[in-house]
């Protein structure tokens, strides 16, 4: 499903549970991310057909920004160089979200898909629950690895 607002497409936990106030006579459409910030912004309900005053500091804001900080808790990571480990072969270390981590072998040719294959492998994270990041970027299918 993606936001009213920001049109991105999000897993349902990324959703409030429930509207951001009792007096909202609409479906919750928007995602957490963009109703906080709305509220910080504008201090009223997001949905285009509402407008609702809300207070920043109101419960419901606060069990918003509490549910965003527990779903999306920024883990610390040491950087993550290419690793040679001698030979043709060429490795990278993969840092989960979880503080998994793991060493996958690379190769200037494999495809996004190949690479989160190697990844479902080693850290049993299904390839459509999986998004690889560097230098804090999505990496989508229609990136070269060779070029990264």
């Amino acid at each position: 499903m993606a936001c009213i607002i920001c049109q991105i497409e999000k897993l349902r936990n990324e959703y409030p549970p429930h509207n951001v106030l009792e007096d909202c006579d609409h479906p919750s459409l928007t995602c957490l991310r963009c109703i906080v910030k709305n509220i910080d912004e504008k201090e009223s309900c997001p949905h285009p057909s509402c407008g609702l005053s809300v207070g920043k500091h109101s419960k419901t804001t606060l069990l918003f920004k509490a549910i965003l900080a527990k779903q999306f808790k920024e883990y610390e990571s040491a950087y993550t160089p290419l690793v040679d480990i001698g030979g043709n072969n060429q490795y990278i270390n993969i840092t989960g979200l979880t503080g998994d981590s793991t060493t996958v072998l690379f190769y200037p040719s494999m495809t996004i898909d190949q690479l989160k294959g190697q990844i479902q492998q080693k850290l049993n994270h299904e390839k459509g629950r999986q998004k690889l990041l560097y230098e804090g970027k999505e990496m989508t299918a229609s990136i070269n690895l060779t070029y990264v």
